[in-house]
């Protein structure tokens, strides 16, 4: 056999394996997936993906031929084409595996829990408010080398899955492919009280089925336009983090607005940073933070926050974002569509997260090593995640603190819902056509 005929059995032998290598792991996934919370998630995967690389197989035949030195280019070109499929799956692959490491299984059980009832609460709210929310799968929560939760944001793709030179290729697959994530940090196993911060992460998500188009970003810029100056662009910006901030205090209550406070807390100089990209300043972020929970009826953002010194050469910037913070907790607070606000969709009451409200009362319990009692469904598995995060405020003890963790993620994940949870089969015809348009995407340079 000559080193020509080798050499194109072995590419296409490759990129056929890779097919059978994503429908292998994606029905190995689905068996161990009974509730079919990930189900839309792992068919768009192996419907998309597969569906891609099947076709770049199809595809390889024609291409090989010509000289022997016109199909060792051909057989590059597929191969690196494989390569490519193979790293965007080996992206989300390693995310949904982390649930078989038993160091992780029992903090992504309750991750798993906590996001998926933000999700499904607010899109249930937004459901019965007649509201044309698309069919989503809740996002999927994986531990990280992070310092703190990050939403995988569908126009901003991280470094690791960017491949070269295929940044069309991922505007495609992020918006479109129905598998939004959330990175976790690592410290989440042992210390659940952080799975409070989901409910920012997932509003990143919810914006865009809620306010799909940029629809926040112009309605925050409106708002501070109409205030006059020329700022409405910084704050359309940084909008997005801003309703996710929204999102938090509406599902888990004033323990997000807690949570945040240890990544944005500083000494008087960081306080005043304006050029932190998606993020305003930490003192106008927490400002807004503040006046979103006055307007909710929640008790007050435990920190005192005041003017910036009149000696810091950024004081006039930021005495001027402070005076837009009216207007934009006005935009964020406003309607979704018609009268309908994120408050209504998540049906959200204020007295639950005061002292002596349910979030205090399950903090008593998981205290004691009790909870969950005859509870399930979203609401009880976010009010114990808001009273994990309250209990742990009232412990010094590390042994305590160790007993606490242990209770939380019992708790949480003994409150799951029963029944299925899958957004509805996926598509095969949306599916259909994506692996169709990745595959024109890899095959866009081919003679």
């Amino acid at each position: 056999m000559d080193a020509v005929h080798i050499r194109v059995t072995e590419t296409a032998e490759g990129i056929d394996r890779l097919r059978r290598e994503i429908a292998a792991w994606t029905d190995r996934r689905r068996a161990r997936d009974p509730r079919r919370q990930f189900h839309t998630a792992l068919t768009s995967i192996d419907d998309t993906l597969g569906g891609a690389a099947e076709r770049v197989a199809a595809a390889f035949p024609a291409a090989a031929t010509g000289t022997p030195g016109e199909i060792f280019d051909a057989c590059r070109r597929f191969e690196g084409r494989a390569a490519l499929v193979r790293r965007l799956w080996s992206w989300y692959a390693a995310k949904f595996d982390q649930r078989d490491d038993p160091a992780h299984r029992r903090a992504l059980a309750a991750a798993d829990e906590v996001a998926w009832s933000v999700h499904a609460g607010l899109v249930r709210g937004a459901l019965a408010h007649g509201l044309p929310v698309p069919p989503s799968p809740a996002p999927l929560p994986f531990l990280d080398p992070v310092q703190a939760p990050e939403a995988t944001l569908r126009d901003a793709p991280p470094a690791a899955l960017r491949p070269d030179s295929a940044d069309d290729l991922l505007a495609v697959l992020l918006v479109r492919l129905p598998v939004p994530t959330v990175a976790l940090p690592a410290g989440a196993a042992w210390a659940p009280w952080t799975l409070v911060l989901l409910g920012h992460e997932v509003g990143h998500h919810l914006e865009h089925d809620l306010l799909p188009g940029g629809a926040l970003r112009d309605r925050v810029r409106t708002a501070v336009g109409a205030a006059g100056g020329d700022d409405a662009a910084s704050w359309g910006g940084w909008s997005h983090e801003l309703f996710a901030d929204l999102a938090g205090l509406v599902t888990m209550g004033a323990a997000s607005a807690e949570a945040l406070l240890p990544f944005e807390l500083g000494g008087g100089p960081s306080m005043l940073d304006r050029g932190r990209g998606r993020y305003p300043a930490p003192l106008v972020r927490l400002t807004v933070l503040s006046a979103l929970a006055d307007r909710l009826g929640l008790p007050p953002v435990g920190v005192p926050l005041g003017d910036p010194p009149a000696t810091d050469r950024r004081a006039a910037a930021i005495r001027r974002d402070l005076g837009r913070v009216t207007g934009v907790v006005d935009a964020l607070l406003g309607p979704l569509c018609g009268p309908v606000g994120l408050t209504d969709l998540a049906g959200f009451d204020p007295s639950e997260h005061h002292p002596g409200g349910a979030v205090d009362l399950r903090a008593g319990l998981l205290l004691r090593g009790d909870g969950a009692a005859g509870e399930s469904g979203p609401r009880a598995v976010l009010g114990y995640a808001a009273a994990g995060h309250v209990a742990r405020s009232r412990l010094t003890d590390p042994a305590a603190v160790r007993r606490l963790a242990d209770t939380t993620l019992d708790v949480i994940t003994a409150c799951a819902e029963p029944g299925l949870r899958d957004a509805g089969p996926a598509a095969p015809a949306g599916s259909a056509v994506l692996a169709a348009e990745l595959a024109a995407l890899l095959l866009r340079d081919e003679p």
